[in-house]
């Protein structure tokens, strides 16, 4: 094979902003996320419809009560899926030409949305992604093909007017979506009149908040964990891995409750059509009846604030959680008595105290698991190569080839 010199290749300057461990941390640099053209490889997106992205947050799960709640571990966030705390962080517009580019926070497990001029979501990720600090990731669209290259080489609108900070909505980034804070007060002004207490209607649909009778169809001896009428609103908590009753499959043939929100176990364990990609404008609010009939001022007599609609809308898109992190820090950590015995936990098992996750540096929030690292001149002292010094029985959990502060010990 012939050989001639060449050029040593460019070195690739690390693009990340890797920021300093330590109880003073500085605040994490936002990362930048783009895409040239959000159509890409989904032919089927209506772009005329399409005006904003949505960026959803879903939170670490570092809270449990240690004890059976409702088909999972809880507490139960809903009960159509085992989901996690979730946040709307914002929304950027959509270019005219498909493009976006935004700033999002690092070391979240974000997903998008795509949104019509009344936020109500085209279509939605199924998955998650994220960004390092200061690190810039882009794709080439949603479902693109993974063995093309983009189709256009410009640089597009919203890359060259350079990143968007998220305008958030209206009840800030920082506030986790809950049923009874999102959904509830906004039934009980514009649809108690007619579905509550002697209303005509609350025969066909009663809205009044109050207990369920739905239980665990597997420990039907543990208490009710969700009140009505969010289990109405969200398909009546069918059994996991049963096809749903015939009432709840909508006109696009999917199972959807009369929120929109879809019910994620609505199918056999192994029917494809689980798996399939869903069409746009078929599921959650695009085809939601709740959001139809709060947006139609005859049907309530009135016309909804922006606010209450943005927060039915919000609630239903993120696929109707019935518990917020507002409300499990409400809930009182477990102790021997409300606990299980059995298995005996490692780290002992939070809610109102737990920890909050800052992936880039040691947790400072006092953990219960007592794990102290200890520092000499700023690196872990170890009782040989690659064996740092730490309480009998516990691991380490960080990397030995991380910098470290100063000082006679860090506490996790």
């Amino acid at each position: 094979m012939p050989l001639k010199p060449r050029r040593r290749p460019p070195i690739i300057a690390n693009r990340v902003e890797w920021p300093k461990i330590g109880p003073n941390q500085r605040p994490l640099k936002d990362g930048v996320l783009y895409s040239a053209n959000v159509f890409e490889g989904s032919p089927l997106l209506p772009r005329d419809k399409v005006k904003y992205l949505r960026v959803l947050q879903i939170d670490a799960k570092t809270y449990t009560p240690w004890r059976k709640t409702y088909q999972h571990s809880g507490p139960s966030i809903s009960v159509t899926q085992a989901d996690g705390v979730k946040r709307i962080l914002g929304t950027t517009p959509v270019e005219p030409d498909g493009s976006v580019c935004f700033r999002v926070p690092p070391g979240k497990a974000l997903h998008f949305q795509l949104l019509d001029e009344d936020y109500r979501c085209v279509q939605t990720m199924r998955s998650f992604t994220g960004v390092m600090p200061g690190e810039a990731r882009g794709c080439l669209g949603c479902h693109e093909g993974r063995r093309y290259p983009p189709v256009t080489a410009d640089v597009g609108l919203a890359m060259s007017r350079g990143a968007r900070a998220l305008t958030p909505p209206p009840w800030g980034a920082e506030v986790s979506v809950g049923y009874e804070r999102f959904v509830q007060p906004v039934l009980d002004r514009y649809c108690g009149k007619c579905h509550q207490g002697n209303g005509k209607a609350r025969e066909k649909l009663d809205l009044t908040f109050r207990d369920s009778n739905l239980r665990d169809p597997v420990y039907p001896s543990l208490p009710p964990q969700f009140k009505e009428p969010y289990v109405t609103l969200v398909g009546g908590g069918n059994n996991w891995y049963q096809p749903v009753n015939s009432k709840l499959i909508n006109k696009h043939g999917l199972p959807i409750s009369i929120s929109g929100c879809l019910i994620v176990e609505g199918y056999r364990e192994r029917t494809p059509e689980a798996l399939a990609t869903l069409r746009p404008m078929t599921h959650m609010s695009s085809a939601s009846l709740l959001i139809s009939r709060a947006m139609d001022a005859k049907h309530i007599k009135a016309k909804m604030d922006p606010e209450s609609l943005r927060r039915l809308i919000g609630w239903v898109d993120v696929n109707g959680p019935y518990l917020g992190d507002e409300e499990i820090r409400q809930m009182p950590d477990p102790t021997r008595e409300t606990m299980w015995a059995k298995p005996v936990p490692v780290v002992k098992p939070r809610l109102k105290t737990a920890p909050r996750i800052n992936r880039f540096n040691i947790r400072q929030d006092g953990d219960s698991s007592k794990i102290y690292l200890h520092v000499t001149g700023g690196r872990l002292s170890n009782t040989g190569p690659g064996h740092p010094v730490l309480p009998i029985g516990l691991s380490a959990v960080t990397s030995t080839s991380s910098p470290r502060p100063k000082g006679p010990s860090v506490r996790e």
